[in-house]
């Protein structure tokens, strides 16, 4: 994550940009997080939503995926799931991510694991999790289910 976080000060750099607004979600919260402790006077605002925090990354839930992909096995599971979509809905899999796995389409399945997020959203999005988040413990006292901060300048 912090490898991320340094890539996005990169590209601000590049661009230009002296100060943003972060808005973070699950893994995106973890990096907007690390970017504001590295770079306070760079952060105007910070919404951060279900969020990665402090000792939860990765999430417990995210564990076997993480090792999965530094085993070198990410490719040979992605072809599994576009070939046997029940595979992509199982609880092994994607299939926590949902609430009700078995109404997933076919063809959203093909849509999320074959294209590029800029494909998959040509619109304006804002997304919010509820607190049922499958990854985010409300045993968590100092993590955030819903935070929106201000900084005052």
């Amino acid at each position: 994550m912090t490898a991320n976080a340094k890539m996005l000060k990169e590209v601000l750099d590049a661009l230009h940009i002296d100060q943003v607004d972060l808005v973070g979600n699950d893994s995106g919260g973890g990096i907007c997080q690390i970017f504001a402790a590295l770079n306070p006077d760079r952060v105007a605002d910070a919404t951060l939503t279900n969020c990665d925090t402090q000792d939860n990354w990765p999430p417990e839930a995210f564990k076997p995926f993480v090792e999965l992909v530094a085993a070198g096995g990410l490719s040979k599971t992605l072809n599994a799931m576009l070939g046997d979509k029940s595979i992509y809905r199982s609880p092994s899999a994607l299939g926590p991510a949902y609430e009700h796995p078995e109404a997933v389409r076919d063809e959203d399945i093909e849509i999320y694991l074959r294209s590029t997020p800029a494909q998959r959203t040509a619109y304006p999005t804002i997304w919010s999790a509820s607190s049922a988040h499958s990854t985010i413990s409300p045993l968590w006292p100092s993590s955030p289910n819903c935070v929106s901060s201000r900084r005052r300048r």
